[in-house]
């Protein structure tokens, strides 16, 4: 969602909030493809399920925080130049924090499954213990 140039220039409000939205892409773009390599990494086993959690809720929690100061703080009622792609961009940028969330969702379950499925494979009688470090 690179910003778009109007034939006219923007003015500085509406050339900040179309910055700042830049930034803010490209902050969830680092996020998107972080889950995308901790759940590789998941996969082929370089994480347990606890490193894999942990690197996921941390992801979201930048995710939440991207939203509130990233997206929700640019105000573009004021703004007349660049109204309009700061508008587009916000909703953009929305959308694909919700879908960030969706991956989320889907990648804790995946972890929780195979958490479970691990001890489920378990003989009967033997407890899962933590690996003694």
């Amino acid at each position: 969602m690179q910003p778009k140039r109007a034939a006219r220039a923007y003015s500085l409000p509406s050339e900040e909030a179309v910055q700042a939205l830049h930034r803010t892409e490209l902050e969830l773009q680092d996020l998107e493809q972080t889950v995308v390599d901790v759940m590789t990494q998941f996969d082929v086993k370089s994480l347990t399920p606890g490193q894999a959690r942990t690197a996921l809720s941390t992801v979201e929690a930048r995710a939440q925080k991207l939203e509130g100061e990233g997206i929700d703080n640019v105000y573009t009622g004021e703004l007349h130049s660049g109204k309009e792609q700061a508008k587009s961009d916000k909703k953009g940028l929305l959308k694909r924090i919700e879908d960030l969330y969706s991956v989320l969702e889907k990648s804790f379950k995946e972890i929780k499954d195979v958490e479970a499925a691990a001890l489920t494979a378990l003989p009967a009688g033997v407890a899962a213990v933590a690996p003694a470090k």
